[in-house]
């Protein structure tokens, strides 16, 4: 039947045994090979011959050219040549309700607002490579094969509310230069959004099978409110302003560790830094649940390093104000858990960093006594402490018995320097009790 005779016309005498499409809003005539009387381009069947499918995507192709795209409820079957909409042009698309056997948006380019709102891609793979420079609505789409948005550009808006992906989702080095919105989404395969570069997206209540986000820029708002992963992985990603309250993992979220603290450089993966704390617990628990302590023991380590983080950043010098005696607002207190608990203890992660301490505290002190010659031949040795020149091994000797509390009585401090000793010894005390609980923090979970 030539195209003609099934374009839109109004109200009035068709010819015998032609009546009108069923589709909501549809003013076409129904089509003769079709079982419910919808028209050609409504109809589910229209794909069954290789020329019908030809003649519906020349005509598809012809109204995009020309800026008609209304396609809202149209069944578009498999395209014999695979190119689809490739490379065309689309000026205020309205694809809401179609249902794709074969989508190429390979290099198209979407002038206006394009809508898909409820269309069902079936079949084949979806490509969506394109620039969206208007508003892209994908709301409520089902998604059965791949959908490929890999290296596509939203330059406004992009919403997704809603979509079911129910294999892989590849949004790999796509740029959301505007509002994403990706809430209630369900992605049922592999959710690739590797190298995303993200304005602001929104994934509240959205639910993932296998998420990877790696080096993934997230830029004013990240919200994960309530979203729910098997696995997430936001391994080298970089967070601006992100919510993760309410997330739910069931098996494993990898993070970054969070980067030294650095003057003019800014922290990572999240600036500022106390926006770790929740996902870090998040990755916690999810490790403490599979067995994996080592893992759980890191993140701890995050998590902390972040709450330290908020603390030290709202602490400030105001000794004439009342909060400033607290604890979590005391800014030399806040220094001093910095100093102590994070870059000495490790929130007892860290036991090396404690044995490093102690071995810097004997060697520095035993140039301190050699420097002064502060010690001399003890009690056992019978040696005139006055007149005798000690060696630096041999300070080094002493400084390890002090710091030790053993106290062998081969040697002892002048009293001028005695304050040495006695401080070498508190500190000796106190590192080697701090080194045999982040040791069994470690290693006895």
């Amino acid at each position: 039947m030539p195209l003609s005779l099934l374009a839109e016309r109004p109200a009035g005498n068709y010819p015998v045994g032609m009546g009108m499409c069923n589709y909501p809003g549809c003013r076409r005539e129904s089509w003769p090979s079709s079982q419910d009387g919808s028209c050609f381009f409504h109809c589910d069947d229209n794909g069954s011959r290789e020329d019908d499918a030809r003649k519906l995507w020349d005509e598809a192709r012809r109204l995009a050219s020309e800026g008609g795209c209304d396609f809202v409820g149209w069944h578009f079957p498999e395209c014999p040549d695979r190119t689809g909409f490739e490379g065309c042009e689309l000026s205020g698309a309205d694809f809401s309700g179609a249902v794709f056997q074969d989508a190429n948006f390979t290099g198209s380019r979407f002038a206006g607002p394009a809508r898909f709102d409820g269309a069902d891609f079936r079949g084949s793979a979806f490509f969506g490579q394109a620039c969206w420079s208007g508003s892209a609505s994908f709301r409520q789409v089902k998604f059965e094969t791949l959908a490929g948005f890999d290296d596509a550009r939203f330059e406004s808006s992009a919403a997704f509310d809603a979509a079911s992906f129910q294999t892989t989702a590849n949004f790999a080095e796509a740029r959301f230069d505007g509002q994403a919105t990706f809430t209630g989404a369900a992605f049922g395969g592999l959710a690739n959004f590797d190298h995303c570069t993200f304005t602001s997206v929104r994934f509240g209540q959205a639910t993932f099978n296998l998420a990877t986000f790696r080096s993934a820029c997230f830029g004013e708002e990240a919200y994960f409110r309530q979203a729910r992963f098997v696995q997430g992985d936001f391994r080298h990603a970089i967070f601006r302003d992100c919510e993760f309250s309410g997330v739910v993992v069931e098996d494993e979220l990898i993070f970054s560790p969070p980067s030294p603290p650095l003057p003019f450089v800014p922290a990572r993966p999240f600036r500022p830094s106390e926006h770790g704390e929740v996902p870090y617990r998040l990755a916690k628990q999810a490790a403490q649940a599979r067995g994996d302590y080592r893992s759980a023991g890191e993140y701890h380590y995050a998590e902390q390093c972040a709450i330290e983080s908020a603390r030290r950043s709202h602490a400030q010098w105001r000794p004439w104000r009342g909060d400033f005696w607290n604890r979590h607002t005391n800014i030399l207190w806040c220094w001093f858990e910095f100093l102590l608990a994070r870059a000495l203890f490790g929130y007892g992660e860290r036991p090396a960093r404690v044995l490093l301490a102690g071995m810097v505290v004997v060697v520095l002190w035993a140039g301190m006594f050699y420097a002064f010659q502060g010690m001399g031949p003890g009690e056992l040795t019978g040696g005139d402490l006055a007149c005798c020149r000690v060696t630096f091994p041999e300070c080094l000797h002493f400084s390890v018995v002090t710091f030790t509390t053993v106290g062998y009585g081969d040697f002892k401090p002048k009293p001028s320097c005695r304050f040495l000793a006695d401080s070498e010894a508190v500190l000796g005390a106190a590192l080697m009790a701090m080194f045999v609980v982040a040791l069994t923090r470690k290693y006895m979970r």
